[in-house]
């Protein structure tokens, strides 16, 4: 048997070992599994993890989302507040930037659970090392060459019409052993080692050459592709976008960029200068998951987008306060020049109540999962969009 928990740097660790349940964040220097609410997981106790909670009930683990400030996915989707999940094996969970997955066959809740830490390999019974993360490291940047990367494509459709409008482009990463990685899995990675402008080149080229085929057959909608704090810091960013615009022979105006409060606030004055430049060549601007990040409505008002995009959390729960700050964030965008789009849009209930406020948009399992390119061609949406086309 494995040693039990120890004191290092201060902080109660639990040593890797078989069979063993461990919440916590991966220290490479130490090699061990630095405490951060930790403890070991059994029938009886629950762990709590910032902004989430998993428990033992009724024969199965279960993730919880108790507050989600930050967010909790699950594989890339978030979680509503209040709301259960079942976990599964090789669920990639993350818990407010803190990276989970559970791993190994043995039965729950015997799987180790660790932090993806630079998308490392954690396997049942080995320890972890820096060479797993090595691996990961370069299997990453060799994904493109590999035409390892698929895109899925989720509707953006218009709230009072139903009218199929756009999708956004949702990067997995096909992974060799691994099988279908989810954003959560490996972006954190791409963005540390820097292979995330090379992602990002790949889906806008990716993306606009589908949005071209689409066209060519009858489906003429915009594309959306997400954009992070290194890619807004690209000096060639505007360069790159407009010559994959010229490549695909798509027309500006139905590309849509995507970028997060938090992207434009590590450097606002670059961010907000790439910005302009982009709507001034005729890219649309949007302001995803608004109303969980930091920036000020000072900030709000010098960004030059087209899109406010409301974080699903507050569509997704619908009681008083957050039709409140639905209510509020309808109302400064539409002050601002910009279209709504509510997030996380699951059922007839809530289309009703966004329209009611006044939301322009809607974007979520309602309308349709995000979907490989030939599936969601012939879904009724598109289909529907086509006809009217």
């Amino acid at each position: 048997m494995a040693s039990g928990p120890a004191l290092v740097h201060g902080e109660l660790v639990f040593p890797i070992h078989r069979l063993v349940s461990t919440v916590g964040r991966r220290n490479l220097a130490d090699n061990v599994v630095p405490a951060v609410d930790l403890t070991l997981l059994d029938r009886d106790r629950v762990v709590s993890r910032r902004h989430a909670e998993i428990d033992w009930r009724d024969g199965a683990l279960r993730l919880i989302d108790v507050e989600a400030r930050n967010g909790v996915f699950v594989n890339g989707e978030r979680m509503a507040p209040g709301s259960a999940r079942l976990l599964n094996e090789r669920d990639a969970i993350s818990f407010g930037g803190v990276a989970l997955t559970f791993l190994g066959d043995a039965a729950w809740p015997d799987g180790l659970v660790a932090e993806w830490n630079e998308a490392s390999s954690f396997e049942e019974g080995h320890d972890v090392t820096v060479a797993a993360g090595a691996t990961m490291r370069g299997q990453l940047g060799e994904s493109v060459a590999r035409g390892e990367l698929v895109l899925h494509y989720q509707p953006k459709v218009h709230l009072a019409t139903g009218a199929l409008e756009a999708v956004e482009c949702l990067v997995r990463w096909q992974h060799p052993e691994r099988g279908l990685l989810y954003p959560d899995a490996f972006l954190s990675l791409a963005e540390t080692t820097g292979y995330i402008n090379t992602i990002t080149g790949w889906v806008l080229e990716a993306g606009l050459a589908q949005c071209a085929a689409w066209r060519a057959r009858g489906l003429d909608i915009a594309t959306a592709v997400n954009i992070s704090t290194r890619d807004l810091e690209d000096p060639r960013l505007v360069e790159r976008v407009q010559q994959v615009l010229a490549a695909t022979g798509v027309e500006p105006t139905k590309l849509i960029i995507e970028i997060t409060e938090t992207g434009v606030m590590a450097d606002p004055a670059c961010a907000i200068g790439h910005l302009v430049a982009l709507k001034e060549t005729g890219v649309h601007i949007s302001i995803d998951d608004f109303g969980i990040g930091q920036s000020s409505l000072a900030y709000l008002r010098q960004l030059p987008a087209d899109e406010l995009k409301i974080d699903r959390s507050f569509s997704m729960s619908l009681d008083a306060h957050s039709r409140a700050i639905l209510r509020s964030a309808v109302d400064v965008g539409h002050a601002l020049g910009m279209r709504v789009i509510a997030e996380g849009v699951e059922t007839a209930e809530a289309v009703t109540v966004l329209v009611e406020l006044g939301c322009d948009v809607g974007q979520g399992y309602f309308y349709g999962r995000p979907q490989p390119a030939e599936a969601f061609v012939t879904s009724p949406l598109a289909a529907a969009a086509i006809t009217a086309g």
